[in-house]
């Protein structure tokens, strides 16, 4: 009989821990990801970094950015269905305990990365930031929390969507390093 009850408990402790595993493996969707409601935006800030190499010592970087200034503008609306685009599934970093303070872009990146800030308040943490370091891997930093969250999208098109969005509908500014 204590074999049995002891049988039991390993398969419902590893069944509770699959669920939770696939619960936060699930794939989800920009909204829920970032709890973002449109209703509620106070400032939406986007900036595209393209690097291109002329050598291995040297660089430029273009800057493609929009500052929304009425977040009811069309242009937070096009951002958006860029973004809804994709699904975004969690990486397993962050099933580990303790914060992630750093993260790096892997393999896929290409000098391409959209970051954008959207805030609902006027208070330090009452604002998202979303980095999207590759076509395959963004970090997302919530006001008010300590640490990253990282994900992958779905979609390794979101990435470039965003960029070909910002070179035509945002202002430029290229910097060289030497």
């Amino acid at each position: 009989m204590k074999k049995r009850a002891g049988f039991v408990v390993i398969v419902a402790l590893t069944a509770i821990v699959f669920c939770f595993l696939g619960w936060r493996l699930w794939p989800h969707t920009f909204s829920a990801l970032t709890s973002f409601d449109e209703n509620s935006v106070a400032s939406f800030w986007i900036q595209a970094v393209v690097r291109q190499y002329e050598d291995e010592q040297a660089y430029n970087d273009t800057y493609y950015c929009i500052d929304v200034e009425q977040p009811q503008d069309n242009k937070l609306d096009e951002i958006l269905k860029i973004l809804n685009t994709s699904n975004y599934q969690q990486d397993y970093r962050n099933l580990l305990p303790g914060d992630i303070d750093t993260v790096h872009p892997d393999k896929n990146y290409d000098g391409n990365t959209v970051e954008l800030c959207y805030a609902w308040g006027s208070e330090p943490d009452e604002y998202i930031s979303v980095r999207f370091l590759s076509s395959s891997t963004i970090a997302v930093f919530i006001g008010g929390e300590s640490g990253l969250h990282i994900y992958h999208p779905t979609n390794h098109e979101t990435l470039y969507h965003l960029v070909e969005y910002l070179k035509v509908h945002g202002t430029v500014t290229t910097v060289s390093y030497p």
